[in-house]
């Protein structure tokens, strides 16, 4: 659903609002809510082929997105969260991964972090990323992006917290590449998805709710 809010003597949005709920039960009665299930295939995000993940176009410059994230990953290298989108060439994502040991590098997951993926900006023109990975023991991730005119300010937290904590940044201009085959053309979107293991798909889904972007514009006379 997508509502939006106009002032007297603007002829532009000044603030729009997006956002989806399901729901299961009966209505108004007893109004259970639903999440949106997501099984991560075997492809990547560096893969030609499409992989598991839903995009919206971010409509404004500055805005928040938010994202509610449950996941259990059985392999490694399995992968659930959020991400802003540019193409597969440059991207931020913030997810919950499986992760192996030295002695299990793939196979049965040992532990799972929550990791911050970004464009390098050292190397602008190189398809080159960089990873802050966190210990994470919960299952449940709540991620928020604040969208500014010049960088993305990325924050997670688990449920039972009440203080968001800052994982990261990313300069917008790292986004605006135009090289041929940037897919440029589509601008900037911001989206959930799920991963599968390298060459194999993921069996659990990856679960999301409470997914709320509110965007702001400025108007004019």
């Amino acid at each position: 659903m997508q509502t939006s809010k106009q002032e007297p003597g603007c002829r532009t949005i000044r603030q729009s609002r997006w956002r989806f709920d399901l729901w299961s039960g009966e209505p108004k009665q007893s109004q259970q809510k639903c999440r949106l299930a997501l099984y991560g295939n075997c492809y990547r995000f560096k893969d030609d082929e499409c992989l598991s993940m839903l995009l919206r176009k971010q409509t404004a410059l500055g805005g928040e997105w938010r994202v509610n994230v449950e996941f259990e990953p059985a392999l490694v290298a399995e992968e659930a969260g959020t991400t802003v989108w540019w193409s597969k060439h440059c991207y931020a994502s913030v997810g919950i991964r499986g992760l192996g040991d030295e002695e299990n590098p793939e196979g049965s997951v040992r532990s799972k972090a929550v990791v911050f993926r970004f464009p390098d900006r050292s190397l602008p023109e190189e398809d080159v990323f960089q990873e802050i990975s966190i210990p994470w023991t919960a299952t449940t991730l709540q991620v928020k992006i604040a969208c500014h005119s010049l960088q993305y300010d990325f924050y997670i937290r688990q449920d039972a917290d009440k203080d968001w904590h800052q994982v990261g940044s990313m300069k917008a201009k790292v986004l605006t590449r135009t090289r041929v085959y940037d897919s440029f053309c589509t601008g900037t979107m911001i989206g959930i998805y799920a991963l599968g293991s390298p060459n194999r798909p993921c069996l659990q889904p990856a679960l999301f709710d409470g997914v709320v972007w509110k965007g702001v514009r400025g108007g004019g006379p």
